[in-house]
């Protein structure tokens, strides 16, 4: 039998109407739970190429140098990232709606992570064949990579792409 709820819309009601309504709130919990997932999946991978990116960077500079480590170093990185993204709560809410506190959060987390990281080289190798210049060019692309997806979402879902064109898919004059 069908039930008015007030709301302009009528609902089937009784045990089949609970039951809808049930898998209805179970399909969006799981596609809030994945996009979370699929957050984080990227801010570990943004943080595992930043850091390569930085590390291979530097190394260009010094022909034929071999960065000892790598692989491990890169491990390192990304395991404190995404223990410091955890207790920062990067993926908290979503992209949609990014904000200036989501900025400063990915700010807050990426220079903890940084520093984390560059203790523990520190107390466990004295900083031997560790460029000095890495963990601020991390820092630089973690950042941009972090914060720019987050922007340009949100752009494009307020404005259209990025305000050129409009929801009917025409060209916005100037």
């Amino acid at each position: 039998f069908l039930v008015y709820t007030g709301r302009g819309q009528e609902t089937l009601g009784g045990a089949d109407g609970q039951k809808r309504q049930m898998k209805i709130r179970l399909l969006k919990m799981a596609s809030a739970t994945s996009k979370r997932l699929l957050g984080t999946i990227h801010d570990l991978c943004m943080a595992a190429l930043s850091f390569a990116a930085a590390n291979l960077l530097v190394a260009s500079f010094y022909y034929g140098t071999i960065i000892s480590g790598f692989i491990e170093k890169t491990a390192l990185f990304t395991l404190i990232c995404g223990i410091v993204f955890r207790v920062f709560e990067l993926n908290r809410g979503s992209w949609r709606y990014a904000s200036i506190s989501d900025l400063m959060a990915i700010l807050k987390s990426v220079t903890l992570s940084v520093l984390v990281y560059v203790a523990i080289i520190f107390t466990y190798s004295r900083g031997v064949g560790f460029s000095r210049f890495v963990p601020f060019l991390t820092w630089l692309i973690l950042i941009l990579s972090l914060a720019g997806p987050r922007i340009l979402y949100r752009l494009v879902k307020e404005s259209g792409w990025i305000g050129l064109i409009s929801e009917g898919g025409r060209i916005r004059p100037g």
